[in-house]
């Protein structure tokens, strides 16, 4: 997938998905932006919560398999 330079993400996914997701945004009363920010924040805080000292090195749990 490209990556680009600006500050936009842009994705297809199927529209009966896409319906869904703006009414349960809709219910929590957040946009698509906030909604995708905190989760992403999250998702990154998690990856580095997931770092193990093992063996005098600081490694992933990817790393270890």
């Amino acid at each position: 997938m490209a990556q680009g330079k600006s500050g936009r993400i842009v994705i297809q996914i199927d529209s009966t998905l896409k319906n869904e997701l703006y009414v349960e945004l809709a219910k929590r009363q957040l946009t698509m932006k906030e909604w995708f920010i905190e989760n992403a924040k999250q998702f990154i805080e998690q990856g580095h919560q997931n770092l193990l000292w093992e063996g005098g090195k600081i490694t992933s749990q990817k790393q270890r398999k």
